[in-house]
């Protein structure tokens, strides 16, 4: 199954890499991006099988399946960025985390010594009560380490039901709606300080977390700093 991700996840890249689109009368490569989730490369398998893997220093602190995880993920990353198409880490359950970031910080850093930096973002979810930590976490790679960081920002679908560290949107609205708040507060920040090194991305069908992104960017009208979102 991890060997039919990786197949299709290629064929997806080489298919944005490839496809042309006309704007305003001019051929155009495809504004699209790829989004993986660390469970669709073994993450959370059983049946885990001991496979070979080449030294990696920056993977001393993983454990063995945790680096097999890395390193298929690291292989789309890889193609993709040589193709010049973005990819994108979608955070899952609370239990997955700490991987998530982490393996983002090596992959970010991997990217940025390439030369491709700037090419590699991640999801984060407002319906966790340390989701600004893990803003901040991000905020705080050092700049000669990334070269540009893509954050976006949605509230997350998982819910107490499935993920006991979750808010539950029915009871704790205004917790997320805070969440939002002070993650956009902390990206206003972080652009003020570091101009252009932060693209920032709202998914959200909820009206109060777009009143929310409007206000932030008219901060920018205002001469607060800038506030990029779409």
């Amino acid at each position: 199954e991890v060997q039919s991700t990786l197949a299709r996840c290629h064929e997806l890249v080489d298919s944005i890499a490839n496809r042309r689109v006309r704007v305003k009368g001019k051929e155009a490569r495809l504004n699209a991006r790829i989004s993986i989730k660390p469970s669709q490369f073994g993450l959370h398998r059983t049946d885990f099988r001991t496979e070979s893997l080449p030294p990696a220093p920056d993977l001393h602190a993983f454990d063995l399946r945790q680096r097999v995880t890395l390193e298929k993920m690291w292989d789309v990353v890889f193609h993709a960025s040589e193709r010049g198409v973005s990819t994108e880490i979608d955070m899952e359950t609370s239990h997955d985390h700490e991987f998530t970031l982490r393996a983002y910080e090596v992959m970010t850093r991997r990217l940025h010594r390439l030369g491709r930096g700037g090419m590699l973002g991640i999801a984060l979810q407002a319906n966790y009560k340390n989701s600004h930590e893990m803003l901040r976490r991000v905020l705080a790679l050092p700049e000669e380490e990334h070269g540009g960081l893509m954050v976006r920002l949605v509230k997350g679908v998982y819910t107490p039901a499935t993920d006991p560290h979750a808010l539950d949107e029915r009871r704790e609205n205004e917790t997320i709606l805070q969440n939002f708040s002070v993650m956009m507060w902390l990206a206003h920040e972080y652009e003020a300080r570091n101009p252009g090194r932060l693209k920032v991305a709202m998914a959200s069908h909820r009206d109060d977390v777009h009143e929310l992104a409007d206000h932030w960017q008219s901060r920018e009208r205002e001469g607060l700093g800038r506030f990029r979102h779409e």
